[in-house]
């Protein structure tokens, strides 16, 4: 039940079910969902660490960037059941689709050039 109740929470906040949908697209660094949602970073890492707290997601270092990605959650688990309907929602809304495309023109090795530029 505990388990239940954190992933229920983990998705009543509109932020977290964007950045899940985000990362059904793709790996993505903090600074990659920071350029994409326009929040701050101490913001997305909060979200991202209540997302792997719930077993959500999960995160590997590559280089200096710390890349997130969709746990693994086998097909016919409730968690998986739960996370499809919330994304076939998730994404039949205009918002959502508009981020998704969004994405195509995020990339860290450029955000990570403008920052050493300033």
């Amino acid at each position: 039940m505990k388990q239940l109740v954190t992933i229920m929470k983990a998705l009543a906040d509109p932020t977290r079910i964007k950045i899940l949908q985000m990362l059904k697209v793709r790996e993505l660094c903090v600074c990659e969902i920071h350029a994409a949602l326009h929040l701050a970073q101490p913001t997305i890492s909060k979200h991202l660490r209540i997302l792997e707290v719930a077993g959500l997601v999960d995160k590997r270092k590559e280089a200096q960037f710390v890349n997130y990605f969709l746990a693994f959650l086998p097909a016919k688990s409730h968690v998986a059941t739960i996370l499809e309907e919330v994304g076939v929602w998730a994404g039949e809304s205009a918002e959502t689709k508009e981020l998704l495309k969004g994405l195509e023109h995020i990339d860290r090795y450029e955000i990570s050039k403008q920052r050493r530029k300033q």
